[in-house]
């Protein structure tokens, strides 16, 4: 198998581009391939290109259902994940105990309501300004 490089002017046939992976065939004499330089392109007999076209075709054929079972597995775990992500943080603040340790239960409900007294104490002080 000859090598090569885009822009090359090349005989008929078919050259297999190896920078993409991509088939390409030119059909007359003195046809140049396409990009630049940088592209790579190996010429490949006729009835190999045609086994290699079977072949990848087989495979796309073989493996596509799995590929789309895959999706729609990763996917619906996926949501799944979320959704129970998003139930945790709803319930969590609930089952939860609410309390410091060292402190009782009615210090807060005190100091609650000693604040509240402050806050309308502020309040008609202003009031009466």
């Amino acid at each position: 198998m000859t090598r090569y490089r885009g822009g090359d002017t090349v005989r008929g046939g078919a050259y297999f581009d190896l920078s993409v992976g991509q088939l390409v065939l030119q059909r007359f004499d003195g046809e140049t391939l396409p990009g630049g330089n940088e592209r790579k392109y190996l010429k490949v007999s006729l009835p190999l290109a045609m086994v290699i076209g079977l072949v990848s075709s087989l495979a796309y054929v073989i493996f596509l259902p799995f590929i789309g079972m895959a999706l729609v597995i990763g996917y619906s775990t996926l949501r799944g994940v979320k959704a129970l992500g998003r139930m945790t943080e709803s319930i969590l603040p609930v089952a939860l105990p609410h309390w410091v340790p060292g402190e009782a239960y009615f210090a807060r409900l005190i100091s609650s309501r000693k604040k509240e007294a402050e806050e309308r104490e502020e309040e008609e002080e202003k009031g009466a300004d």
